[in-house]
């Protein structure tokens, strides 16, 4: 079955909107998930471009260009919250190996550098 150019314009554009959406809401497993659909929608677009060369620029279309370039703009801020994420564990736990002798369940003094508990879903 071949897929018209406004067919496959249409699903790259609800993914998109959807992993937009998810981003929003700094739903970041939900945007993850979405990047197979996301793949498969723009390979099924550039298929279904009419015979070009393929050094021809892709018309997306304006409303497309417009929710690419906020997709573009979401994923660079998620990867932004991502990096600080990163970074105040890696301080935490450089902190924490610094922090002086530590004490187990018995009282008695343990090794530094013990394991540090992360909670990663609220």
């Amino acid at each position: 079955m071949t897929t018209s150019l406004f067919e496959a314009r249409r699903d790259l554009q609800t993914v998109l909107l959807e992993e937009n959406a998810a981003l929003l809401a700094t739903d970041f497993p939900a945007a993850a998930a979405l990047l197979p659909r996301k793949m498969a929608a723009f390979e099924v677009f550039l298929a279904a471009q009419p015979d070009r060369s393929p050094s021809d620029p892709v018309p997306f279309g304006r409303t497309l260009r417009t929710v690419m370039t906020e997709n573009t703009r979401l994923l660079e801020q998620a990867i932004e919250v991502q990096t600080r994420v990163v970074e105040i564990i890696a301080r935490a736990a450089r902190r924490s190996e610094d922090s002086g002798p530590r004490y187990g369940a018995q009282g008695h003094a343990t090794r530094a550098g013990g394991a540090l508990a992360l909670v990663t879903r609220a």
